[in-house]
């Protein structure tokens, strides 16, 4: 037999996303999904400077933004095959 309890616990939730790179916040769960959070750790001798611990959150606007023309889409893998094309709508925004 197993015994149970009930028991109440405060979580954190995540209510809004503020991007880091135009400062728009949004609090709408779809919009937040589409956030990409970019977190790391500089090596020896990185640009970033040794051992700096770094993040970035970026909506989707300024992922295409900032990335846009170093982004491939990926299509269906077909058996062996790449499908991916280049992302070229950062002219679009």
């Amino acid at each position: 037999m197993i015994g149970y309890e009930k028991k109440t616990e405060t979580v954190n939730i995540v209510v809004s996303k503020t991007c880091d790179v135009c400062g728009t916040t949004h609090t709408d769960v779809l919009d937040m999904q589409e956030y990409k959070h970019i977190r790391g750790r500089g090596g020896y001798n990185s640009a970033i400077g040794d051992d700096v611990d770094y993040e970035c959150d970026l909506c989707s606007k300024c992922i295409l933004a900032v990335l846009g023309k170093y982004l491939r889409t990926l299509g269906i893998w077909a058996e062996g095959e790449n499908t991916s094309t280049n992302v070229d709508c950062v002219d679009n925004l």
